[in-house]
């Protein structure tokens, strides 16, 4: 079934599994950068030093280009349908 699929179809089923796998990550590095922040701020607090959290950028650009790769798997799966249609 994969072989018989066009070019539009894997575009489409790859970046959606893109996304998927995207999305995924961020939740996972969300919770990794929830439990760094905690750590940061009782540094902060306790030891009165500053330190960073890388988790909170890695988070922020997954999510950036998850949600850039979700617009473009729904337009190409918007013109994959808009092609079947009229078949």
């Amino acid at each position: 079934m994969l072989l018989s699929l066009s070019c539009p179809q894997l575009w489409v089923i790859s970046l959606i599994s893109f996304t998927i796998l995207l999305t995924l990550s961020s939740f996972i590095f969300g919770k990794l950068s929830f439990y760094k922040q905690i750590e940061v701020l009782e540094d902060e607090y306790f030891k009165e030093q500053k330190s960073n959290n890388i988790f909170t950028i890695i988070t922020s650009i997954i999510n950036i280009i998850s949600g850039v790769s979700f617009v473009i798997g729904i337009t190409l799966l918007f013109i994959f349908v808009a092609l079947n249609i009229s078949k």
